[in-house]
This record gives C-alpha cells, structure tokens and sequence, in this order.
C-alpha cells in the first residue's frame, strides 16, 4: 500500500527540514575545504621558494610530484 504526503505530514517536514539543514552544513564544509585547499597551496608554493624540492614536498604532503608542479605553477 502506497502511503501519501497527507498520511505522514510530519514525516514530511521532518525530512525538509533536515535536507535543509544538510545542504546548508554541506555547503559549509565545501567552503572549508576549498580554504584549506588554498592554505595548502599557498604552504606548497612557499616551501618551493624556500628552495625544497618539488619531489620532497610531494612526498611531505602525500600528493605525486606532478600535482605539485601544477599548483606551484597555477
């Protein structure tokens, strides 16, 4: 038996108002993680001036030392 929006209204709300709430915290947590992408990048590009190796870093940050070159280059 199929249940309509008019057996569980409550449900209903209920299931609004928290993907709201997700797709306001989601939204957050995206915004935070592209300022942490940007703090390391900029460390990334400061430990390059610094005269480190593109290959050491890579291996300090845990990222191949291609992509590395990408972000000291952007």
């Amino acid at each position: 038996i199929a249940r309509t929006e008019r057996q569980a209204p409550d449900a209903s709300a209920r299931l609004s108002a928290f993907a709201k709430d997700y797709a306001k915290r989601e939204a957050k947590l995206e915004q935070t993680a592209e300022r942490l992408r940007g703090e390391r990048d900029a460390a990334i590009r400061a430990a390059y001036e610094d005269g480190l190796p593109m290959a050491a870093i890579a291996r300090i940050v845990g990222m191949s030392h291609q992509r590395v070159s990408q972000i000291i280059r952007s």
